[in-house]
């Protein structure tokens, strides 16, 4: 290359670089627009609502509760001014009340728990693995909008407003308390709430448990004697019903010997290795807060290994099975408030059909006892203890 073309070359390459970073720098004068967060609004808001009150502009702090809403939605704060200030003129009975109205009393009454076990935290955070949302506690805002409800409190005789706001005066509970009750004193309100509390006893409440059990023949079968049971189940709840998928093992070698055909021969043992995987349903016709009684059903696969195989590799165990039908009683014990673990115990009647040609003759039923160590979600208790119905 020559020199000239080199030279070139760099002074080309120096100019497309300065022209780059002159087009950021006026990019950089054109970025002037800032997008006004939630929390900019919210932390502006609880400064000029108390000032606008003090000065009796309340036309002002409705334009600011609406300017709120349109950018940040139905925040629990937003909810909260409105129904004050409606119940300090008498026209609380005309709020659209909703869903979001019930969400913004829970969000409110675990802001205000938070706050006053750690009164030094100004921040108060909600969301999970996808969001996180960011809120102001523990400041003159909060004391504000408590005196205001107390004021108003003193003006409005209605049950509406004299529950809305003794909530926000303080008395937190006697909302939820009225609203289960049916007490509130409105019509959309009351439906509200109700079909929140509908929609968390309609999930699904999943459970998983370690069994431990005592399997019981009779008739003929007897001969095959008693024998633990270990193993464990997963499943579901949900108004009453229950369902889940039950694996146990049956160990031990029975007491006498007794005969089963290898190969066509017939061969005394005494091992026994059984398995019993089922599905199972169960309904509750006692219901109470800390225990449940229901009745049980079941269908599934039962059998055991009588002679057990000669090699890892090899498959010449004999088996004896059964399709396992059964019918028993059971009860649920809860052993925390909000049933997060309860222990199970149960007694089942099993119609079993053990066939064993040219052996021992194994004919009869059996009866299974367990108990079982459960753990189960509890998110929905606790959801409902916090609305007051549980």
């Amino acid at each position: 290359m020559k020199p000239s073309s080199a030279i070139f070359s760099v002074v080309l390459l120096l100019s497309i670089q300065i022209l780059a970073a002159q087009q950021d720098e006026e990019f950089d004068k054109l970025m002037t627009r800032k997008r006004i967060s939630c929390y900019d609004v919210e932390e502006n808001g609880r400064f000029l609502i108390p000032k606008y009150y003090q000065e009796e502009k309340f036309d002002s702090i409705r334009y600011l509760l609406r300017y709120w809403q349109r950018n940040c939605g139905e925040v629990e704060t937003i909810t909260r001014m409105n129904l004050i200030l409606d119940a300090g003129v008498n026209t609380i009975d005309q709020y659209p009340f909703s869903k979001r109205t019930i969400w913004n009393f829970l969000n409110y009454k675990r802001k205000m728990e938070f706050a006053r076990k750690n009164p030094e935290r100004k921040d108060y955070y909600t969301g999970n693995l996808f969001w996180t949302n960011q809120e102001k506690i523990n400041d003159q805002f909060d004391v504000f909008t408590s005196v205001f409800a107390s004021e108003a409190l003193t003006k409005n005789g209605s049950a509406l407003a004299r529950n809305i706001l003794g909530f926000y005066s303080g008395n937190m509970d006697s909302l939820f308390t009225s609203l289960y009750n049916k007490a509130v004193g409105n019509e959309a309100l009351q439906s509200s709430y109700d079909s929140i509390i509908t929609d968390i006893k309609a999930e699904f409440v999943t459970y998983m448990s370690a069994t431990i059990g005592y399997w019981v023949p009779t008739g003929n079968a007897s001969v095959l004697g008693n024998h633990p049971e270990l193993g464990f189940n997963m499943g579901a709840m949900r108004y009453g019903w229950s369902a889940d998928l039950m694996l146990l093992f049956k160990f031990v070698h029975t007491p006498s010997s007794y005969i089963v055909r290898k190969n066509g021969i017939p061969t005394s043992t005494k091992y026994f290795f059984g398995g019993y995987i089922a599905g199972q349903a169960g309904y509750d016709v006692v219901r109470q807060k800390s225990y449940d009684i229901s009745i049980l059903t079941g269908i599934a696969y039962d059998g055991f290994d009588a002679i057990a195989s000669s090699g890892s590799n090899t498959n010449d165990n004999v088996s004896v099975g059964s399709l396992n039908l059964n019918l028993g009683l059971g009860g649920r014990f809860y052993t925390e408030e909000f049933r997060g673990t309860f222990i199970t115990a149960e007694v089942r009647y099993n119609f079993v059909d053990y066939r064993n040609p040219g052996g021992t003759d194994l004919s009869g039923n059996t009866w299974s006892f367990r108990v079982a160590y459960n753990f189960s979600t509890a998110w929905q208790n606790e959801l409902l203890h916090e609305l007051g119905a549980f």
